[in-house]
């Protein structure tokens, strides 16, 4: 019989420590064995490589801040196992994650990179709401170029030589660096996809989730770097400009509201005429948005105010 391949778990960290036990224990009470866990403190201000230690099956590795990129691709060139997961540090796997994905992956053994569902709770523990897995259908690039489809890095499982052959996470890149990648691997490998919910993703003041500056310029930067394989043929080109539009449609109106509230706000002004200067570059004619939907946004309480609850996750 077949022994099981290793699924090394790597564990990018900075500042989460407090979240860390849960992700941990997550991947401890997997169905599915072997399993090595690496968690990388990326030069974390907090005590991620105390809390990690605290886990013998753990290894740590710490290195000066480097950005999540370039944390995964440490963790990467650190574990051993043919596959991967890589878990946020605040999220979790469901027990049977790797499990479910290790089967998908057998039943679709050309495939790069498999991955499931995931559910999205905020910090006081109640749920958020989340869009239902699209099936994925057709030409994967085509399809990611139009839209991210897979969205949630912690419910997908890769195969180590498929990071190898795209060149591992895009360093450059501070957001969207897993769609840059998704749309890379689409280009050399098929993507296979099963409806198992596998991963939590919890939502919290200190999350990327609310910060729209920094995921429109990430999503935007992503789709411009795929940019060569998308002239190639009109169908990409049509995908590519309809990617564009989707993302900045996506995260540019919830910025121009949020930079409309932070002018009204003299502690805010500075964070506005940062998140300005991206508006301008990667969502054109934002600013008279931003000023148009101004009062309407005083009288309305984003739903994203909801993650500085206190944390009980």
């Amino acid at each position: 019989m077949n022994e099981k391949p290793l699924v090394s778990v790597v564990i990018p960290c900075y500042g989460q420590a407090r979240f860390l036990p849960h992700a941990i224990e997550s991947v401890l009470s997997q169905s599915y064995a072997p399993i090595e866990i690496v968690v990388v403190d990326d030069g974390s201000p907090d005590d991620t490589s105390e809390v990690a230690a605290r886990y013998s099956r753990v290894r740590v590795i710490r290195t000066t801040n480097q950005g999540l990129s370039a944390a995964r691709n440490n963790g990467l060139a650190a574990s051993s196992g043919p596959l991967l997961v890589f878990l946020d540090a605040d999220d979790r796997l469901r027990p049977d994650a790797i499990e479910r994905g290790v089967a998908c992956l057998e039943r679709n053994p050309d495939s790069g990179i498999v991955y499931g569902d995931h559910v999205r709770f905020y910090s006081d523990g109640t749920p958020a709401d989340t869009q239902p897995l699209e099936p994925l259908t057709g030409d994967v690039f085509e399809t990611l170029l139009r839209k991210d489809v897979i969205g949630c890095v912690d419910a997908v499982l890769w195969r180590r030589d498929t990071l190898e052959k795209v060149g591992g996470f895009a360093v450059e890149l501070r957001a969207s660096e897993d769609y840059d990648i998704y749309m890379r691997i689409a280009q050399h490998f098929p993507i296979a996809q099963h409806d198992a919910v596998v991963a939590d993703v919890l939502l919290h003041g200190n999350s990327m989730h609310g910060d729209f500056a920094r995921q429109l310029k990430g999503a935007v930067s992503a789709l411009r770097r795929q940019r060569p394989a998308a002239v190639s043929t009109p169908a990409y080109k049509r995908a590519y400009r309809d990617g564009l539009t989707n993302v900045r449609l996506t995260y540019g109106p919830r910025l121009a509201r949020r930079v409309a509230q932070q002018l009204r706000d003299p502690q805010g002004r500075s964070k506005a005429l940062r998140d300005l200067i991206v508006l301008v570059r990667f969502y054109p004619g934002a600013p008279w948005h931003a000023a148009r939907r101004a009062p309407a946004m005083l009288t309305n309480r984003a739903q994203s105010d909801r993650s500085a609850a206190p944390d009980r996750w």
